[in-house]
């Protein structure tokens, strides 16, 4: 093995695969290796049935972008049927390089949350007449986060009376500040094509239940321009070649894009505009580039305070090494900010199997997108870790969320959900079907509501005031004063001198 990467480490994935056109994976796993030979077990489950030649084991390779020799030898596939248990056969742990408590990330990753999640401020606390209420016992928690820690969710859920919709939205408004419909907005469910389930009442309902709960909500997707993506009423005008597509798809884009704007403008608080453009480009290819600005434009029209992002896959995942994607969505994103669309953020998805991409890798892609478009918001919009191994996948959510919340241009990572009853891979869940709080859960809520949480059990001073740092978000201060307690609420903001003066009511 020999690689021009500065660790010497060379890399292959390892697939199972089935046919396609689901091409089903059974194993997708990264094998990473030094110099040395290796060894690596890797057990799966065959969860259907293929016919003979439809199931394949394959090696990729020439991913990355440096040189690399890569050695494999003894590849075998056993196939034990029903004779050993699954638990009881031989297996390599996955893993990633950040993962060690000594790892140095992490000390210069507290040091850039200290520096651009708190602030200083100052607060006053005073009579309505403007006494100053001197020696007063205070205690200060924090209520919420300014930064989005959020999961998509199911409006039917949100609105649904059963026992397991009532813990659905106890834990949804136990965990999140932030929160968007998985599939409830997509164009086909939208307009009634994926069944009774899927309504715009229903799903009117799931969005006005955030917004009474002070949620922070996400749309996903106006434009998900592929024809396979696009919805059955669509087809008429998509014939396979792009060529020939009619024009008046652009229209029918359009119609709906003033259509679901219109209607959940006052629900919403940012749009996915444009969805996974690296293979998903059949409108662009049939009408020009050009139509991804018309898009931005149709949709700021009826969402003038929104904000408007672009959003892709494999960009954080695939252990970092798609470098093709990356290069394409940087190269999307810069053709929207070349041509002035009225674009706000960038989604990176993070979906991730037991193919980890290092924690420091994470983070200089991250910073990459930053250097290119600094103004732009950065948020982790489909955060998921699909594996069975719950103590690797517990300890990359925490590695991860740190990481990400660690860098000054991103605001916010959302879950792509967190029951199993309601996820698209119910093992990457935070809990089970019987509601079993797993352990990522348990990393999740150490992070947000423990390790970065702020409050204060002190005294203001002789003029009234208590000067404190904490987390970025909203507050609650409870004191006595003339035999009263007092109970008032105020924010820490980014980039605000808060010097906060509270009165008595």
């Amino acid at each position: 093995m020999a690689s021009q990467y500065e660790t010497g480490t060379g890399f292959t994935r390892v697939l199972l695969q089935g046919p396609e056109p689901e091409y089903l994976k059974l194993i997708s796993r990264n094998i990473n290796s030094a110099s040395e030979w290796e060894e690596f077990f890797i057990p799966a489950k065959v969860t259907q049935d293929f016919a003979k030649g439809e199931l394949s084991l394959m090696f990729e390779l020439g991913a990355g972008d440096k040189p690399q020799r890569f050695q494999l030898a003894g590849i075998e596939l056993y196939n034990y049927q029903q004779d050993i248990a699954f638990v009881d056969l031989p297996k390599t742990k996955a893993t990633y390089v950040g993962r060690d408590d000594d790892a140095t990330w992490r000390t210069e990753a507290a040091a850039r949350i200290e520096e651009h999640r708190k602030g200083d401020f100052t607060l006053t606390l005073q009579t309505p007449s403007g006494d100053k209420i001197t020696d007063a016992d205070i205690h200060i928690n924090m209520l919420k986060h300014a930064y989005h820690f959020g999961s998509a969710v199911v409006s039917s859920m949100l609105v649904g009376e059963d026992a397991d919709a009532q813990m659905y939205q106890q834990k949804v408004l136990e965990l999140f500040n932030q929160a968007g419909p998985e599939n409830d907005l997509k164009w086909a469910p939208w307009i009634g094509e994926w069944g009774n389930s899927f309504n715009q009442e229903t799903t009117l309902a799931g969005l006005q239940w955030l917004k009474d709960n002070a949620f922070y909500t996400r749309g996903h997707v106006l434009v998900w321009p592929s024809k396979r993506n696009l919805p059955d009423a669509m087809q008429q005008y998509l014939p396979d070649d792009p060529a020939n597509a009619d024009p008046q798809a652009l229209v029918e884009v359009k119609n709906h894009i003033d259509d679901i704007t219109s209607k959940t403008a006052g629900l919403i608080s940012e749009w996915d505009v444009l969805n996974e453009p690296y293979d998903n480009h059949y409108l662009m290819d049939a009408f020009g580039d050009e139509v991804m600005l018309d898009w931005f434009e149709q949709a700021r029209l009826n969402l003038p305070d929104q904000k408007l992002y672009i959003n892709d896959y494999s960009i954080l995942s695939s252990a970092g090494a798609d470098t093709a994607h990356q290069q394409h969505y940087q190269d999307t994103i810069n053709y929207l900010y070349t041509n002035e669309a009225p674009i706000d953020g960038i989604g990176l998805q993070s979906h991730f199997n037991e193919v980890l991409t290092d924690i420091t890798k994470v983070y200089s892609i991250i910073d990459r997108f930053h250097q290119a478009f600094p103004t732009a918001a950065i948020r982790s919009t489909e955060f998921d870790v699909s594996t069975l191994d719950e103590q690797l996948q517990a300890d990359y959510t925490r590695d991860f969320v740190t990481i990400f919340f660690s860098h000054p241009s991103t605001v916010g990572v959302q879950l792509w959900g967190f029951w199993a009853g309601r996820h698209w891979y119910p093992e990457a869940a935070l809990y089970d079907l019987e509601w079993r709080e797993k352990p990522n859960a348990l990393v999740w809520k150490d992070l947000i509501f423990n390790q970065w949480h702020s409050q204060f059990e002190a005294k203001t001073s002789t003029d009234g005031t208590f000067v404190g740092r904490g987390y970025y978000g909203k507050y609650e201060i409870t004191f006595s004063h003339q035999g009263l307690e007092q109970t008032l609420t105020f924010s820490i903001e980014k980039g605000a001198a808060n010097n906060i003066v509270l009165k008595t009511q």
